[in-house]
C-alpha cells in the first residue's frame, strides 16, 4: 500500500473511531481483507464496557451493501448476541457504513477458521486472514498487517461443537425479514438477468481491451449458471417438500464466520441472516467444514431429529440443500464481480488482480463454487 493510501486509511479509521466513541486507541490491526468488507482489531476504551478492551471495526463495502439489508443485518446480529450466539455489537454508524463489536481472541490451536474444509472454504483461505497475533502494547500504533495461521487441532470435535450452535440458532425468534430459498433464487436470477442485459449493452460501447475481456468473462460465467436453471428449479421443489416452517437462518456459517469462545461457538457476519429454510445453516456447515463421514452423518441425524420445522423428507433433501448453498455462492460471486466492475454505473478498470475484491477474484470464486455443485 502506498504511503498516501496508508495516511488516507488511517485518517478514515480515526474518524470512524471518534464517531464510535472509542478512545485511547493503542492498536489498529487489519484482521482480514475479506471477500467484501474490511475488518480491523482495535485496542482501546469504549463507554459500553469498563476498562480497556479489544474491538472489531467492520467497514462495509459498497458492493456488499447492494445485496444486503443492513438494518435487518443489525437486528439479527443483536438478536443472536442477546442469546449469546454472537459478539455484542456496541455501535452502528449512520447509514450502516461501519460497525463496532466485541473481539474474541482465538487461541492458536483452536482457531476455528483454520479448520476449513478441503472442498470449499479452503479455497477462500488465500483471501481471508483467519488469525492475527497481538503485538506488545505500544502507544498509537497503526499497523496494517495480514497473517494467517493454518494450525489445526485434531482433538477438536467440530461436529459436537457445531450442533449446539445450529440448535441455538433454531431456537431464536423468527426474524422479521423473510426470504425463502425459492424467493432468494428468483431475486438473484432476476438481478443477474438485469446485469447481463447491462453488460451486453456496454459491450457495444467504446470499451478498452480490459473492459471487453472482463465483460466477456462475466457473461461466460453467468451463462454457465443459466444452463443449470432446470436443475436448480428441481432443487427448490425438493426443499419445499421437506419444510414445515421457516426459522432463523444465518445462511453463511462457513468457518471464517465462526469463533470459538469459552468452549462454545459463536457466529459473526449476519449480512444474509433472515427467516428461511431450516436446512440452510446445516447445509452451510456441511459444505464448508472438514468433517469425517461418520461425524457428518451424526450431525445430520441429531439436527434433523430435534428440528420441528422439518418433516420426514428432510434427510433426502440434505444433499440438495448443500448444492443450493453453492448455487447461491455462485450467484453472490457474480453479483459482487458486476458491482465492482460497474460501481454506481461507472466502469471501474483500476482493478488489482491479486486482491480478492477484484472482478477476476470474484469470477474465480464463482468457478470454484460452480465446480462443487453436483452434476446430474
Amino acid at each position: 500500500m502506498a504511503e498516501s493510501e496508508t495516511k488516507f486509511l488511517i485518517k478514515a479509521l480515526a474518524s470512524y473511531l471518534a464517531q464510535a466513541q472509542l478512545t485511547d486507541v493503542s492498536l489498529i490491526t487489519r484482521l482480514s481483507h475479506g471477500l467484501s468488507n474490511q475488518n480491523y482489531c482495535i485496542r482501546g476504551f469504549h463507554p459500553s464496557h469498563d476498562g480497556e478492551g479489544l474491538w472489531v471495526l467492520r467497514v462495509n463495502s459498497w458492493a456488499s451493501s447492494q445485496i444486503c439489508d443492513r438494518k435487518a443485518e443489525v437486528a439479527n446480529w443483536r438478536l443472536a448476541a442477546d442469546h449469546y450466539l454472537a459478539p455484542e455489537i456496541v455501535y452502528v454508524s449512520p447509514c450502516n457504513r461501519f460497525y463496532l463489536s466485541q473481539f474474541y481472541s482465538q487461541a492458536q490451536q483452536y482457531n476455528w477458521s483454520a479448520l476449513s474444509c478441503e472442498n470449499g472454504a479452503s479455497s477462500m483461505s488465500h483471501s481471508l486472514s483467519s488469525k492475527f497475533c497481538l503485538p506488545p502494547k505500544k502507544s498509537q500504533i497503526f499497523t496494517l498487517s495480514n497473517s494467517c495461521d493454518q494450525s489445526t487441532s485434531a482433538s477438536i470435535d467440530q461436529a459436537g461443537l457445531l450442533l449446539p450452535l445450529l440448535n441455538g440458532l433454531v431456537k431464536l425468534p423468527e426474524p422479521e425479514n423473510k426470504m425463502s430459498v425459492d424467493k432468494q433464487w428468483h431475486v438473484y436470477h432476476h438481478r443477474l438477468q438485469s446485469m447481463f442485459t447491462k453488460v451486453t449493452a456496454l459491450e457495444g460501447m467504446d470499451c478498452n481491451e480490459l473492459q471487453t475481456t472482463l465483460f466477456e468473462a462475466w457473461k461466460q460465467s453467468y451463462s454457465k449458471l443459466v444452463a443449470n436453471t432446470e436443475q436448480i428449479e428441481a432443487m427448490l421443489r425438493q426443499l419445499e417438500r421437506c419444510m414445515i416452517h421457516q426459522q432463523f437462518s444465518h445462511r453463511d456459517l462457513n468457518p471464517f464466520n465462526i469463533l470459538l469462545d469459552d468452549g462454545a461457538l459463536k457466529c459473526i457476519d449476519f449480512e444474509y441472516a433472515c427467516s428461511s429454510h431450516p436446512l440452510c445453516d446445516l447445509a452451510a456447515v456441511l459444505a464448508s467444514h472438514s468433517l469425517s463421514d461418520e461425524r457428518r452423518q451424526w450431525l445430520i441425524g441429531e439436527y434433523l431429529a430435534s428440528n420441528a420445522n422439518l418433516n420426514q423428507h428432510a434427510s433426502s433433501a440434505v444433499s440438495v440443500a448443500v448444492d443450493l448453498y453453492w448455487v447461491f455462492a455462485v450467484c453472490w460471486a457474480l453479483q459482487m464481480a458486476f458491482d465492482h466492475l460497474l460501481k454506481e454505473g461507472a466502469v471501474d478498470v483500476n482493478i488489482a488482480e491479486s486482491t480478492p475484491q477484484s472482478v477476476h477474484g470474484y469470477l474465480a470464486c464463482a468457478e470454484q463454487y460452480y465446480q462443487l455443485i453436483s452434476k446430474p
